[in-house]
C-alpha cells in the first residue's frame, strides 16, 4: 500500500501511460505508474475534496487529505471529522 494521495482522475492518465498512448492535451490527473514504481518525487502532497449541494442539502462538505489523515468539514451544520488513514 502507498501513502501518496490519489484520486479517480488519475485512472485515465494511468491507463493511457500503460498503453503508451500519445496524449495531445494536459489531463487533470497523473499516471500512477511512477509512484507504483517508487518514484514519488513531485507527487501531490495533498488533495482538496469538495461536494456541493446537488442531491441533498445535507450532503455539502469540504475535505483535505494527505493520504495519512483526512479532515472533513460539513458546511450545513459545522460538524468536523478527522480520520487517521491506515498506511501499511
Amino acid at each position: 500500500m502507498r501513502a501518496e494521495p490519489v484520486e479517480l482522475r488519475d485512472i485515465l492518465p494511468t491507463f493511457l501511460d500503460a498503453a503508451e498512448a500519445r496524449v495531445d492535451r494536459e489531463l487533470d490527473g497523473r499516471s500512477l505508474l511512477k509512484i507504483a514504481a517508487g518514484q514519488t518525487e513531485g507527487w501531490r502532497p495533498w488533495i482538496d475534496l469538495e461536494h456541493n449541494v446537488c442531491c441533498s442539502a445535507s450532503n455539502h462538505w469540504n475535505a483535505l487529505t494527505d493520504g495519512r489523515q483526512k479532515y472533513i468539514f460539513h458546511a450545513r451544520d459545522g460538524e468536523e471529522q478527522l480520520f487517521d488513514l491506515p498506511v501499511n
